[in-house]
């Protein structure tokens, strides 16, 4: 394949070996050093002593709460990996990570492990504009400095002021945290998660061997195990 070196397996991940659906993935890494970002949806992985296939999925760039999104393909960056689990997603989506994501880890698990790495709070309550007196309220701003990244408060105690509690529910959540900072050059993060939705495992625990294939059916690269 005209994409050998350019994309590989992960020699040293323990994901295909799980036995637990949800916890199955292999590993896609670009290299670092390539020149431009490479489409990898509609590759092919498949087990040469299984026979089972799969194609890599598309994904949504930018995943939202409370809407229909859209699945586009996917182009790896130079340095990106993609994480192809077998299971189904916590979310009901493959999406790529951003810094806003580390808020669906609250009421969700990943597996990989989903980074927490929210903007902090207290940044974020400063966008508030509606009653700007909360930022000299030290009841309010002593909460706010109080409350961990990546979390969503569900129950806010009632010595807060009204101003303060919509300030909030309002400023620290996902879906603001997007509208925020997506347009920034540090939102996007490294790292995609695809879900392929099976029932039952794709790789063998021992004694695998698996294949990528580009989309002209190539060999890109290999994992034995």
């Amino acid at each position: 394949s005209p994409y050998d070196g350019l994309i590989t397996l992960d020699q040293r991940t323990s994901g295909p070996r799980s036995r637990v659906v949800g916890r199955e993935y292999i590993t896609i890494r670009a290299n670092k050093n390539n020149s431009e970002s490479i489409p990898i949806t509609d590759w092919r992985v498949e087990s040469r002593i299984t026979g089972r296939s799969i194609k890599i999925p598309e994904a949504s760039y930018l995943p939202r709460n409370g809407v229909v999104n859209i699945d586009q393909p996917i182009w790896l960056p130079p340095g990106d990996t993609a994480f192809v689990i077998t299971g189904r997603s916590p979310i009901g989506i493959s999406f790529r990570n951003n810094i806003c994501a580390g808020y669906y880890t609250q009421f969700q698990s990943f597996v990989p492990s989903l980074k927490k790495q929210c903007p902090d709070p207290e940044e974020e309550i400063l966008y508030y504009t509606e009653d700007t007196s909360i930022f000299i309220d030290n009841v309010c701003m002593d909460y706010v400095e109080r409350i961990a990244r990546c979390k969503v408060i569900t129950k806010l105690p009632l010595s807060l002021s009204d101003s303060c509690r919509k300030a909030i529910v309002e400023e620290i959540n996902y879906n603001s945290c997007i509208d925020k900072h997506k347009d920034k050059g540090d939102f996007y993060q490294d790292e995609w998660y695809l879900y392929l939705k099976r029932e039952f495992e794709l790789w063998r625990d021992e004694r695998e061997l698996i294949v990528l294939f580009d989309i002209n059916g190539h060999v890109v690269d290999t994992l034995s195990y």
